[in-house]
């Protein structure tokens, strides 16, 4: 009852591992034993993947391994686990990388909303903060811009022009398709009352399209789709037509019997 306290034990990870060269030649299972400095209780695990994420998303779970003074450490022996349970009592499909200095990233993309439930063992011991319980919360969508708004400069330079007071400038009163360049990210907006509309990635108006386009104005566009090279598929009076995005003609896809398009309304490029 007098004595002294002292440190308790330090006990490391220990496992017999089998020598499979040597079980082949003899009957019986010599192996040695594997030690590792890899305290569970010390490693640590963070990461969006535990506090929540959104449906869609990919979403990160980092592990640190640590010994029993909290130091980072590594052993290529040791087993790390992570299970991730669904809403639905499923496992989710996960990547596992081992950084090989103690990190371990684990990647999922959750495909419901709901509770997920995060299990993390090293070594067949679980985690001190085992479970975690994480809300995944359907995508929200936000506004980046709106398309179609003019700003005082904008009117200024439109009431310069006499072809924007004609084909309407940046206005947008019907708006029936919309195409993305996969080249530059500009939009063409095709608005049965103003004609078809280009605008730069960030929203910003930049000109009407097509008024001299195969030698005279599109007149009735019913649809647009930006071409790979970044030329613009435009159907009018049931042609289709590819224009470069500054208005040129280029050519015309004509309709053959072999191809038995004799009504075109709808373009798109994939």
């Amino acid at each position: 009852m007098n004595s002294k306290e002292t440190e308790g034990p330090f006990l490391p990870f220990v496992k017999y591992a089998v020598d499979e060269d040597i079980c082949h030649s003899v009957n019986c299972c010599p192996g040695q034993l594997i030690v590792s400095n890899t305290d569970p209780s010390q490693t640590k695990a963070s990461g969006d993947g535990l506090t929540g994420s959104v449906v869609g998303r990919e979403t990160k779970i980092l592990v640190l391994t640590r010994d029993s003074t909290g130091k980072r450490c590594y052993d290529e022996n040791d087993k790390v686990k992570v299970r991730i349970q669904s809403p639905l009592s499923e496992e989710l499909e996960t990547e596992f990388e081992d950084e090989n200095d103690g990190r371990y990233t684990v990647t999922f993309i959750p495909k419901l909303a709901g509770q997920y439930d995060v299990m993390i063992s090293v070594n067949g011991q679980p985690l001190t903060d085992n479970p975690w319980s994480i809300q995944v919360t359907p995508h929200q969508y936000q506004r980046a811009f709106n398309l179609g708004t003019k700003n005082h400069d904008q009117v200024e330079e439109e009431l310069s022009s006499l072809n924007s007071l004609l084909y309407g400038g940046a206005k947008l009163s019907l708006p029936r398709a919309v195409a993305i360049s996969h080249v530059n990210g500009n939009i063409a907006v095709l608005d049965l009352c103003f004609g078809t509309q280009l605008y730069d990635a960030n929203g910003k108006y930049l000109r009407p399209f097509g008024e001299r386009c195969s030698g005279k104005r599109l007149k009735l566009p019913q649809s647009v789709a930006f071409a790979i090279s970044g030329d613009v598929v435009v159907i009018d009076r049931a042609k289709t037509t590819l224009c470069t995005e500054r208005g040129h003609f280029v050519r015309y896809f004509s309709a053959t019997q072999r191809t038995h398009i004799r009504y075109q309304f709808h373009v798109m490029v994939a």
